[in-house]
């Protein structure tokens, strides 16, 4: 799965899910913790995604205030 195929993913499991765990996201990729932390560095960077780590949930979420 490319990069691009991830992190669309990513952007649709936070719209559908309202959060996505790390583990969850390196189960369904089978990929790496550093695979992981580079796609959601380059949404948040390079693409303006608001995405945020709530430590409550132990997951990621998109901001909303920052949407």
């Amino acid at each position: 799965m490319s990069q691009a195929e991830r992190v669309s993913r990513i952007h649709f499991l936070l719209t559908s899910r309202g959060k996505v765990t790390l583990a969850e996201l390196k189960s369904e990729f089978e990929v790496s913790r550093a695979t992981v932390m580079r796609d959601i560095e380059l949404m948040r960077d390079r693409l303006f995604s608001p995405i945020t780590y709530d430590p409550n949930e132990n997951a990621y979420v998109y901001d909303n205030q920052a949407r």
